[in-house]
């Protein structure tokens, strides 16, 4: 009969042997896997503290329709002479929707716009003969002027000519008379030779001056013309400069009171049109409904009741997020916004103060395809955002500075 203590131990022996394998395995294994494990673990709680978190504002508020009704008037009384849309056209803010002709009329039934643009069409017709006119009496005066001009340089050339021809005459004679001088020496001519060639001297001197007297006032006769011709190219530049100006006077004029006729009437916003009550050559009064303008912008408004604090907090620019009473947001999913304005004015709500904020409401989720007017929602407003740490220092230097 064997020992039960033999047994156990040679079957204990082979297991403590195993045990201690897996636990030198295990002690080698812990060598690497715990530090790569601490230093994971240090990067991830770095990266979720680095994890930007956004400071929420929940505020309730309600859906308002997404459509403003804009009345478009006549801003003066006046006869429809252009349609430029029709029922459900879409316009974009400054579009023109309406051509207008003033309805103030004369004794002949035209307007006092289109009497005083004939008037003045009729001056600008009479000025233009004027011009023609001015321009061709100048153009007669400088053609005389040249043609004078033109003649007194070919006077003054003949006399040039002539006054060469009786110099070359007097220096013959003056050689004449010096050989006539030498023969009366020699007794082959007598003194009264010689007082003949000295009168025809004298004459031939006088001659020359006279031609030379006549042909300086030529020169001068040809520079008053010239200077003649430049002031009446001056005056003809003047004239007509203002007969231009005068031109372009009239033409402003005509301009300015066909644009004061005609009165184009424009969108005040972008929209859709959804009732036109006017057609073309009806009579408008001033004031009078021309056409109405159903907004056109995408998405709905949601107006927001803001406490005074939350007042403080919230301003146009900021996101929101969304969610719809009517639709749980844990299986239709929140929508997505931006607040556009704020009322600095309160107004009492049940005894309570609020400030009541405009919010464009940018996305819907897929699910929701059209809202209920007023359906009550709440949104949250996000302000800022900052790291998780961030949100975990704050209470501590909180508690710090309150030391």
């Amino acid at each position: 009969m064997s020992d039960p203590s033999l047994f156990r131990a040679q079957v204990l022996k082979p297991r403590e042997a195993q045990d201690a394998g897996v636990v030198a395995w295990m002690s080698a294994g812990q060598r690497f896997f715990v530090p790569f494990f601490l230093l994971a673990l240090l990067v991830l709680t770095a990266g979720v503290l680095q994890l930007p978190r956004a400071e929420r504002l929940t505020v309730p508020g309600i859906v308002t329709t997404p459509h403003k009704p804009l009345r478009v008037t006549a801003p003066d009384g006046g006869v429809v002479s252009a349609l430029h849309v029709i029922p459900g056209a879409t316009v974009a803010s400054g579009q023109p929707l309406v051509t207008l002709r003033r309805a103030l009329v004369g004794a002949d039934g035209r307007t006092v716009q289109a009497l005083q643009i004939d008037q003045h069409r009729g001056a600008l017709r009479a000025l233009e003969r004027e011009t023609a006119v001015a321009r061709a009496q100048i153009s007669a005066r400088f053609e005389a002027m040249r043609a004078q001009q033109e003649r007194a340089e070919e006077a003054g050339v003949a006399a040039r000519e002539q006054l060469d021809l009786l110099q070359r005459r007097t220096d013959l004679h003056a050689q004449h008379m010096q050989r006539a001088t030498w023969l009366i020496e020699e007794g082959v001519l007598t003194s009264r030779d010689e007082d003949l060639l000295r009168d025809e001297y004298l004459r031939l001197q006088s001659q020359r001056l006279q031609w030379q007297e006549r042909l300086g006032e030529q020169v001068h006769q040809a520079g008053n013309l010239q200077r003649q011709i430049q002031g009446l190219g001056l005056e003809r530049r003047a004239q007509t400069l203002a007969l231009q100006q005068r031109r372009r006077d009239l033409q402003d004029r005509i301009a300015r009171l066909e644009q004061a006729q005609r009165e184009v009437i424009i969108a005040p916003g972008p929209g859709e049109v959804v009732d036109l009550n006017v057609q073309r050559g009806a009579q408008l009064l001033p004031g009078q409904r021309v056409l109405t303008l159903a907004s056109a912008a995408s998405g709905y408004e949601l107006e927001l009741a803001l406490t005074p604090e939350a007042s403080a907090l919230v301003r146009p620019g900021l996101p929101l997020r969304v969610r719809f009473a009517g639709y749980p947001y844990q299986d239709y999913g929140m929508g997505q916004g931006v607040v556009t304005a704020v009322n600095r004015v309160a107004s009492l709500d049940s005894g309570a103060i609020v400030y009541r904020g405009i919010a464009q409401l940018v996305q819907l989720p897929a699910s929701i395809g059209e809202l209920p007017i007023d359906m009550p929602v709440t949104a949250d407003v996000l302000r800022s955002s900052k790291p998780l740490y961030a949100w975990l220092a704050a209470p501590l230097q909180v508690a710090w500075e309150g030391l």
